[in-house]
């Protein structure tokens, strides 16, 4: 059972369908599907067990720190790149620029 929903049950089985979050859009849910209410998201927490359990703790746990931890060092890398960068100048003489452009963050919520 999901979200109360009974996935399984003898030989009967119900689909289920991966998608975009409605909290996050770029990151990827998995979703009940009823055809009267049309996909239901199934909070992940209660997706913990099996394969697809492991796979989803493996990314809330470990894969998310690492991609902020990697996102963190590439900031900061690009930000001291820049500071150097800016103190040089150019063969013509012209003050250096940022060499990356670093955009703004983006919170979903």
């Amino acid at each position: 059972r999901a979200n109360g929903y009974t996935l399984e049950q003898g030989s009967t089985a119900r689909q289920v369908a991966a998608g975009p979050s409605s909290a996050d859009p770029t990151r990827t849910t998995v979703a009940y599907v009823d055809e009267a209410a049309g996909n239901i998201e199934i909070p992940e927490k209660l997706l913990n067990t099996g394969s697809l359990g492991g796979l989803l703790t493996f990314r809330s746990q470990d894969l998310d720190q690492t991609r902020n931890t990697l996102g963190q060092l590439a900031l900061a890398f690009a930000d001291a790149f820049n500071a150097q960068h800016t103190k040089g100048y150019d063969a013509d003489g012209n003050k250096g620029k940022d060499f990356f452009s670093i955009g703004s963050p983006v919170v979903y919520s």
